[in-house]
């Protein structure tokens, strides 16, 4: 893992990552993008908490700092293969794209965004032909630090939440029937996905979802696939998020206690803190 010299009065992230198979499932479908680092297409998960230190660019022609978390769509085929190819992408694309941004200009942000999250769509389009798995899919959902403001982008139900003054808010969209399930009044069945990346491009068009906010000192991040949500109450989440200034300690509890509340799906998750 590689880490970034600290230089006085610069900002600080520290930041910590775990992904684990669960309890019920028989592979990790997850995947994660860790500023470099993401797993083999097939494997249980990180081998316990890593972690990695940076210094937030100050200036808009340093390259900014990319975290990523993935999720093969639940019952798909290929599901882990979606997602590695997926972070594989990112890492493959991050330099080519990314760090093509100058400037501070918001729109040329997003759009370079949006071609990072269809060159993913494109890349795990291919691979589900590839693989002759034609529901093979994953969720992701990105965080890229840059020019003072933290740029969240998603497709699908994994969620980016922003910790800020012991209050929980999440900064990233969900793409799923949620809101037309209860409208038509079923309570308690899983949403379906809306969106994901691997969706045909000639046939849907993948409209991920952007947010940008300024971060400032105290801040707390965190990516995670549905595997913690699903288990774990937004409110215990804050709870955990509150209980120590370790980045590392927050995405061992976190994933510790999604695992004892039943850990039914695989669980990753990042903790960044400012």
């Amino acid at each position: 893992m590689k880490q970034t010299t600290m230089h006085e009065n610069a900002t600080q992230l520290r930041s910590a990552c775990c992904s684990d198979r669960g309890r019920v499932r028989g592979n990790n479908e997850d995947n994660i993008y860790f500023d470099g680092q993401y797993l083999d297409a097939e494997s249980d998960g990180t081998e316990g908490v890593l972690r990695a230190d940076f210094v937030i660019p100050e200036n808009t022609s340093d390259k900014g700092i990319l975290f990523a978390v993935f999720d093969g769509v639940g019952g798909s085929q290929c599901g882990e293969y979606a997602s590695y190819i997926a972070a594989h992408t990112a890492d493959a694309f991050r330099d080519m794209i990314l760090d093509t941004i100058s400037g501070d200009d918001p729109e040329m942000i997003i759009t370079s965004l949006d071609m990072l999250y269809a060159d993913m769509n494109i890349a795990v389009f291919h691979g589900s032909i590839e693989y002759d798995a034609y529901d093979m899919g994953t969720t992701a959902v990105s965080l890229f630090f840059y020019a003072g403001r933290a740029w969240c982008s998603n497709v699908g139900d994994s969620r980016c939440y922003l910790l800020r003054n012991d209050t929980l808010s999440r900064i990233s969209e969900d793409h799923t029937t949620e809101a037309a399930l209860a409208a038509l009044g079923f309570v308690g069945v899983k949403p379906q996905l809306t969106q994901f990346v691997g969706m045909d491009p000639e046939e849907v068009q993948m409209v991920p979802s952007h947010n940008s906010i300024p971060f400032a000192e105290g801040d707390v991040f965190l990516l995670c696939s549905d595997g913690p949500t699903d288990m774990v109450k937004e409110d215990r989440i804050r709870e955990i998020l509150s209980e120590s200034d370790d980045p590392a300690e927050n995405t061992a509890k976190l994933v510790e206690t999604a695992i004892e509340n039943g850990g039914r799906d695989n669980v990753t998750v990042i903790v960044i803190r400012i």
